[in-house]
């Protein structure tokens, strides 16, 4: 149900700009750029929400939604045509770019998340190899200094 809700949201949306789109007249360029921006909202909401499939797919929905309005409206004046262009471009790139990132991200908060109840956490110690040892300040007083090594880089943590 909860992603049904969502992909309703999406195709909704699209629809929407899309209709808003074909029905605005040619002179009103304002409008036509803002509307263009606004097919960004569902390719990135796409992208964040089902990943780089998601983005993917709803780039190309817009795309084939937005094209016949491109060459009907834009065809004969080139510049203008090659900025449509390359704004579709940019859907295909935003959306697949936005799934990419929102999968790397949820796969390190499923990473994190699984070493906050691994079960060397019960017992007191980190899941990585910590060393301690004891230092001087330069004010002179003793601490104790415990340096974790990560997989990816040295952590220092004063404890």
């Amino acid at each position: 149900m909860k992603y049904r809700r969502k992909i309703i949201i999406i195709v909704a949306t699209i629809t929407l700009v899309t209709v808003f789109h074909y029905a605005a007249p040619n002179y009103f360029s304002f409008f036509h750029e803002l509307l263009e921006r606004f097919y960004y909202i569902p390719i990135i909401l796409s992208g964040l929400w089902f990943g780089a499939v998601g983005g993917l797919v709803a780039s190309l929905a817009v795309t084939f939604a937005y094209l016949p309005h491109v060459w009907m409206a834009w065809g004969g004046e080139n510049a203008i045509l090659l900025g449509k262009l390359l704004e579709v471009s940019l859907f295909n790139l935003a959306g697949p770019l936005t799934g990419v990132l929102s999968d790397r991200a949820r796969r390190q908060r499923e990473k994190n998340r699984s070493l906050r109840y691994s079960p060397l956490w019960a017992k007191g110690r980190p899941p990585w190899p910590t060393k301690s040892r004891t230092c001087s300040s330069p004010s002179g007083a003793f601490f104790e200094e415990s340096v974790s090594i990560s997989r990816w880089r040295s952590r220092l943590t004063l404890t």
